[in-house]
């Protein structure tokens, strides 16, 4: 039997920039944020932890006060409340919360859901886990919103850092003729995985654990989806745009608005021409055309 995962959830009142700032600024190498969950008047940052941790282990006591200290240093006002859940308590709470909804064209809905998709709608099939993208954030409607404004007929693209999947499974049902997906978390592999399988389209749908690396044998897709944090859009902006072809189109998300003039200025940098912006609360979503080759 597998042993279930133990993750630390870490609640923050602070304001979303904040929080931003401080992801942004997380040492990888000692701790493995998971995602974000933007709540009403909290962010829940999740983290993996070993699967022997319990609600007392000295493993989250020390994550705790790692925050605690960055936030510090980088001069932010934010506070920490810490505990541990299990993923089976994770999918149980969402199991019980979760109904389908409607966004644009698409009628996004977990399996379990008896409730038949309304006429013209594309459906999409998602077992919300603990990957990021089940389509009730900001982020992830931006760029489902984006989708919808191009000609994906025979594409080929990339989703980075793809989390459940489901802009991958998006683009397919949009016309896409194939897209490879890729992510460093493995419980988001397997999420994504889990996705395309559920909704058929297996068979054009490539998933990959990793990070920009998984790129270094891609130079000519024609939409390139990246919903990933700011500093990472910035630190990888090479990378993706060289993946590209020639006026390719590139949907970046996952920034916040306060953002929006650094990642426009470092895209501009290499080339790359603004086409469209939009606005969700305080979320921003960009799409450029990529530079000819």
């Amino acid at each position: 039997m597998d042993t279930l995962s133990t993750y630390a959830k870490i609640k923050t009142k602070a304001k979303p920039e904040d929080v931003e700032m401080l992801t942004s600024s997380l040492d990888g190498s000692l701790w493995v944020l998971l995602g974000v969950e933007e709540q009403t008047a909290a962010s829940i940052l999740w983290f993996s932890l070993p699967d022997n941790a319990s609600a007392d282990d000295s493993q989250i006591k020390l994550l705790t006060e790692y925050l605690r200290d960055l936030a510090e240093q980088l001069g932010l006002p934010m506070l920490f409340e810490s505990s541990t859940e299990q993923e089976r308590n994770w999918n149980e709470q969402w199991e019980a919360g979760i109904e389908p909804f409607q966004w644009g064209s698409f009628w996004i809905t977990p399996p379990w859901s008896g409730q038949n998709p309304p006429q013209n709608t594309l459906p999409i099939v998602i077992h919300p886990k603990m990957s990021f993208g089940t389509g009730t954030h900001e982020t992830t409607q931006l760029m489902l919103s984006l989708l919808e404004t191009l000609d994906l007929e025979g594409a080929h693209g990339v989703d980075a850092g793809t989390g459940t999947g489901i802009l991958s499974v998006a683009a397919i049902l949009l016309g896409a003729k194939s897209m490879l997906g890729f992510d460093v978390d493995y419980w988001a592999v397997n999420n994504a995985i889990e996705t395309v399988a559920a909704n058929g389209v297996g068979t054009k749908c490539t998933i990959l654990q990793g990070g920009f690396e998984c790129l270094e044998h891609v130079n000519s897709c024609d939409i390139m989806i990246a919903n990933i944090h700011t500093r990472v859009l910035l630190d990888g902006a090479q990378a993706l745009v060289e993946a590209c072809n020639s006026k390719g189109s590139l949907l970046l998300s996952g920034l916040l608005v306060s953002d929006e003039s650094i990642v426009i200025q470092r895209y501009q940098s290499l080339g790359c021409t603004l086409r469209a912006s939009s606005q969700q609360n305080d979320w921003l979503a960009l799409h450029f055309d990529c530079p000819t080759k």
